[in-house]
């Protein structure tokens, strides 16, 4: 961070090229040096610093090389991009299968692969003995493998050992597949490139195809965004299954974020961008959205101290071009006076505001995620210390869970997870029932309880629907909430409406349909796969919690990639339900905009607010 500064403060960008590239190498090298001392306690930082290092070097590249200036077109570039990372991707995997077939290194899970993983990392072992304060000598053979003995250790003693053990294990496994890893990241980047290419190779140079192009990429701008948020969004509820997981969503969203910023910036002409913002078209509302105080309000939230820094780091940057003979007499440079003045045209009353509503959103998500999860873990011992029959605790499991389907901050797969443990590690105790019976009744009690809830949910809905305000907040006479109230009104199980009821948030999602007054059997009919994409997976997720054996090996594997799953999908979902809406706004929205009879009350509020504004 500190060479970051010192980069920014220096001038980097105006520097020679070969001092750009050394200056350049020792930052990349900082980079690795840290992220592999940090790979014992973080073995996922090398990983995730290789996803992040091909989206900032096409950034370079296009920015300093083959840049517009330069007579490079944007087709041509991710083009070439596109057919470099994907062979790159084809010769890892040739090399990888080779390597594997001639030291038969393919079955992770056969024990001779693992004793010989192990047996190259014995300095790890040694390493995590003492980040985990062990008083013996950890080894895999005696204390991690399948053989181990630790019956001369205490429960609590047991239980940090094969902690131990699994944190070890977790570093000799990425080295195992970290070609695999190689492999995906140029797949990514190549696709990436691909649909890149594929977008500008479509547009000619007159002025109606570049308005045409821009408007598609600012779509394809907009749904990569919102997909990014719907990963952070799923990492929150994912976390109380795999707080591993959860961290490496993030991990993947944020320089996905920066990525498509630094694109938009790189490749979209401002000029066009104006214009645009001023016609009537579905490219206008994204730039409109872009520009409003809830997008800025974000943008102030996930910078915070970090716009402060910045202004007195470009300030710092002046004295410097002073020095050199440079500078002006103004205390910020050119671009950072373009910035300020662009920040002295907010509404930063508005904005502080909204900034104030997102932190409390935050807080509550997160800390109602942490005591939710800590609620059910307590239920379940008292549950458990309590000895009542398994047909008593499930009616118990369904009453608590559609009393927190009932909780705005509670999601959906807490209640999931909850039913799977409680559930699962009941029916274990009696062999009349056992285990994946023990699953399958939590499944249907999740699912009864899920559309009950939504039931109950609507009413919530349709009774605060009457009021002009709520129905206000919720923008029913907004293009947006017109177009998502079209999708839902289709009957049957089309994919847009599917997408919008199980994906989306479950309390504010079923109210939506209370107060746009849907029918009922159709809001139930189209919430109904949600037992095959989010209750079975969650149900057993947290049932391989508490499953007897299943701590290590391939019930721990099938756990993570089970709720890695669930996770893509509320992602996916997120994304195909955003394109619909988008969709609908672009095909239908001269017709979606026009005043209806019944929403004249909220037009009517809507003008004496912005009279009292004015």
């Amino acid at each position: 961070a500190l060479w970051l500064v010192f980069l920014f403060i220096m001038d980097f960008s105006d520097r020679q090229a070969c001092v750009q590239v050394l200056l350049a190498a020792v930052l990349v090298l900082g980079f690795f040096a840290t992220a592999t001392l940090k790979s014992i306690l973080y073995p996922w930082a090398v990983q995730f610093l290789c996803v992040a290092l091909p989206f900032a070097l096409l950034g370079v590249m296009r920015a300093k090389t083959f840049s517009f200036a330069a007579g490079v077109p944007t087709a041509q570039f991710f083009k070439v991009c596109s057919a470099s990372f994907g062979l790159c991707s084809l010769i890892s995997v040739a090399v990888w299968i080779g390597w594997m077939t001639a030291n038969s290194r393919f079955q992770i899970s056969q024990e001779p692969n693992r004793n010989w993983l192990a047996s190259k990392n014995t300095a790890v072992y040694r390493i995590v003995q003492e980040l985990f304060a062990l008083d013996l000598e950890l080894d895999y053979v005696s204390h991690c493998s399948p053989q181990k003995d630790l019956g001369f250790l205490s429960s609590k003693e047991q239980q940090l050992v094969e902690a131990a053990c699994r944190h070890a294990e977790e570093v000799w496994f990425l080295q195992w597949c970290g070609a695999y890893i190689a492999i995906v990241c140029n797949a990514i980047t190549s696709a990436f490139c691909g649909v890149l290419w594929r977008t500008h190779s479509r547009s000619s140079g007159d002025d109606k195809n570049q308005m045409k192009l821009v408007q598609n990429v600012l779509k394809r701008f907009a749904l990569i965004i919102t997909l990014t948020l719907a990963l952070m969004y799923g990492s929150i509820f994912v976390s109380g299954a795999n707080v591993s997981l959860a961290s490496a969503m993030l991990c993947l969203a944020g320089p996905a974020t920066a990525a498509m910023f630094g694109y938009l910036y790189l490749e979209v002409d401002h000029a066009l961008l104006k214009r645009i913002a001023t016609a009537g078209s579905i490219g206008s509302n994204i730039v409109k959205l872009m520009r409003s105080d809830w997008a800025r309000a974000m943008a102030v939230v996930a910078l915070n101290v970090i716009i402060p820094t910045l202004v007195v780091m470009d300030m710092a940057r002046q004295q410097v071009r002073r020095y050199r003979g440079r500078g002006t007499d103004d205390t910020f440079t050119p671009s950072g006076r373009r910035v300020i003045e662009e920040l002295m045209t907010w509404d930063w009353c508005s904005i502080f505001g909204k900034v104030d509503i997102l932190g409390e959103i935050c807080v509550l998500l997160l800390v109602g995620m942490k005591l939710t999860f800590v609620f059910f873990s307590w239920l379940n011992v008292t549950l458990s210390a309590a000895n009542l029959g398994f047909a008593l605790v499930s009616v118990l499991v369904f009453i608590i869970g559609i009393g927190m389907f009932m909780c705005p901050i509670v999601p959906g797969s807490a209640v999931y997870l909850f039913a799977g443990v409680v559930l699962a590690a009941q029916a274990q105790e009696q062999p009349a029932i056992g285990f994946w019976a023990g699953v399958a009744i939590a499944c249907v009690i999740s699912a009864l309880a899920k559309h009950l809830a939504c039931t109950l949910q609507y009413l919530l809905g349709y009774a605060a629907g009457r009021s002009v305000r709520v129905q206000k907040f919720v923008g029913v006479d907004k293009v947006p909430t017109r177009a998502m109230e079209r999708i839902l009104k289709r009957p049957g199980l089309g994919l847009g409406k599917v997408c919008i009821l199980v994906a989306g948030p479950d309390f504010p999602t079923s109210m939506l349909c209370g107060i746009l007054k849907l029918n009922v059997p159709q809001m139930l009919l189209g919430t109904l796969p949600v037992i095959v994409v989010s209750i079975i997976p969650q149900v057993l997720v947290g049932a391989l919690l508490v499953k007897n054996g299943a701590s290590t090996g391939m019930w721990r594997m099938i756990s993570t990639a089970v709720t890695g799953a669930a996770a893509s999908f509320q992602a996916g979902a997120t994304l195909i339900f955003s394109y619909r809406i988008m969709k609908t706004v672009e095909q239908e929205g001269e017709e979606l905009a026009k005043p209806r009879r019944e929403h004249e009350a909220v037009a009517e509020l809507t003008r004496q607010e912005e009279a009292y504004s004015e």
